[in-house]
């Protein structure tokens, strides 16, 4: 099962990063510690606080441009409890269904070597390449609103705002996959995928 080998090659990952808090930081680089939540409880986050911890379509299994009554009968096959997402912006609809959005998962924003489509001039003189994150990312993935009409330095640990960065994803991978396994885990129980976002509803 080509899982991480074709995220990190097809895609050239060249290091992951997470909007995350100081004390999760901390605690997942000097023990490394993952909280692997499910796509239910960033649906709820968001029914109740807005953007910020993901959004309706988390969880979504599948996503077709038009779907008729043989292909929705098709992805009931798939999965069983399988509910409709109607995305009238995009022309399409997504597919959710109960045990997707039972799925314990941890994610991470893999920065890729195309997003680095220019180059400027640094401190030295010299050019480098570079990109730019989408301002999207952050608001979606990290609610800064209130945090920026604060102090930072008066927040306690645990909503100070960091970025987590892994320089290394192939070697993050590799030892997260091991311990799954060490743990009790099963190979075909561990799914890597990279995943694209879309401009919803």
């Amino acid at each position: 099962m080509e899982r991480y080998d074709g995220l990190i090659k097809k895609s050239e990952t060249l290091m992951f990063f997470r909007c995350t808090t100081q004390e999760f930081a901390e605690r997942f680089i000097e023990t490394g510690n993952i909280r692997f939540g499910t796509p239910k409880e960033w649906i709820d986050y968001y029914k109740k606080n807005g953007s910020g911890r993901g959004d309706l379509l988390e969880g979504c299994f599948a996503s077709a441009s038009d779907v008729k009554q043989n292909e929705y009968q098709f992805y009931r096959t798939v999965r069983s409890n399988v509910k409709i997402i109607p995305d009238r912006a995009n022309k399409r609809n997504h597919f959710q269904s109960r045990d997707t959005l039972m799925l314990r998962t941890f994610c991470l924003f893999g920065l890729n070597k195309e997003l680095f489509t220019q180059s400027l001039e640094g401190e030295d003189r010299n050019l480098y390449p570079t990109g730019c994150i989408p301002k999207r990312y952050f608001s979606d993935f990290f609610d800064f609103s209130d945090e920026i009409q604060k102090d930072y330095d008066n927040l306690s640990p645990d909503r100070k705002p960091v970025l987590l960065i892994i320089n290394n994803p192939r070697l993050f991978l590799d030892r997260l996959i091991k311990k799954l396994l060490k743990i009790g885990f099963y190979e075909n129980e561990i799914l890597i995928q990279p995943v694209e976002y879309i401009k919803k509803m």
